[in-house]
């Protein structure tokens, strides 16, 4: 993520909470980043308190048929350390 400089990241939120526990610098670091997407398993409270520090990154919550490759219906908007919202 830092290497390639990605701006948009799609997550499994149980392989994201793998990388923040290995790389828990990553999400201050990762500054390239502007949207996460997350799907394939539920968004917990446990994952949004972990993106408090991605302030500046737009969090999608994704579902689809096929976990984590085809989003068919997506929340948008989701915001994290303040009171969440749908647009």
């Amino acid at each position: 993520i830092l290497q390639s400089r990605s701006s948009v990241l799609f997550f499994v939120p149980s392989h994201f909470m793998a990388i923040a526990a290995a790389q828990g610098s990553f999400l201050v670091q990762a500054e390239s980043v502007r949207l996460a997407m997350f799907g394939g398993e539920p968004l917990t409270e446990r994952v949004i308190s972990h993106l408090q520090s991605w302030e500046s990154v737009e969090v999608w919550n994704c579902y689809g048929p096929t976990e984590a490759t085809v989003c068919v219906t997506v929340k948008q908007g989701i915001c994290v350390g303040e009171k969440r919202r749908s647009q």
